[in-house]
């Protein structure tokens, strides 16, 4: 019989299901509490994890796409600019571009590969045949030397770093052309935005100096604050 998923209500396809610690995920909001479909095991309540499901329905409630990365072989990014939202392929996992750390590569080591190859066997066993006959051919075949070359396999995985609500997350991508100056433009205005912020505050401390002088009112401060603010 298929369960459902504590946190969605959806349906949990036979052999899915992953435990949080007093219910069970089915794979997209195992993703929402930022766990491994590898582990199945979430160290975090039902509750909390409804909490990021409710965030992630707000964001998939106002999400109009308004650009698309992607090419041939690549993962699917689908962004809305206006909103500064954007979701890898079909996940409908909604990140915020603030929420953006950076874009990495690591290279994975995989396993040793040992390739042997005779050496001179055929000439070997020619030379034999023609000093010795019959039996010096056989001599010569199999005293042919071989050599042994071996190489180690280097997978490099890309990721998109983000922390969001979950903590820090790393989500793996094939990245389609244009994403790399894409998180670097993202990442580039949210410092910029935080340095306008943290200039805004400074002048809000000096116009709140003003209004305890008594050099400007109230209602003035106040204008003030809200523009700084952007409110």
């Amino acid at each position: 019989m298929a369960k459902s998923c504590s946190v969605c209500g959806n349906k949990i396809p036979l052999g899915t299901a992953s435990k949080a610690i007093d219910g069970i995920l089915c794979v997209n909001c195992l993703n929402l509490a930022n766990g491994s479909i590898m582990t199945r095991n979430i160290p975090k309540s039902i509750q909390e994890i409804s909490e990021y499901y409710k965030i992630n329905e707000e964001r998939k409630k106002i999400f109009t796409e308004t650009q698309t990365l992607k090419n041939f072989g690549s993962s699917i990014v689908h962004i809305d600019n206006n909103n500064r939202l954007f979701y890898i392929n079909k996940t409908e996992i909604y990140y915020s571009f603030n929420e953006v750390v950076g874009y990495t590569e690591e290279n994975i080591t995989g396993p040793t590969i040992t390739t042997t190859k005779k050496k001179g066997g055929i000439t070997r066993a020619l030379v034999g045949g023609a000093i010795a006959g019959p039996i010096g051919a056989v001599v010569g075949s199999n005293t042919a030397g071989s050599t042994s070359t071996s190489s180690t396999t280097i997978q490099t995985k890309k990721y998109i770093e983000i922390e969001d609500y979950s903590g820090h997350r790393k989500v793996f991508i094939l990245p389609p052309k244009g994403l790399k100056e894409t998180i670097e433009m993202w990442t580039q205005q949210k410092e910029k935005k935080q340095s306008n912020n943290l200039d805004n505050i400074e002048e809000i401390k000096k116009y709140k100096e003003l209004l305890d002088m008594g050099v400007i009112t109230q209602e003035e401060f106040d204008t003030k604050k809200k523009e700084l603010l952007n409110l």
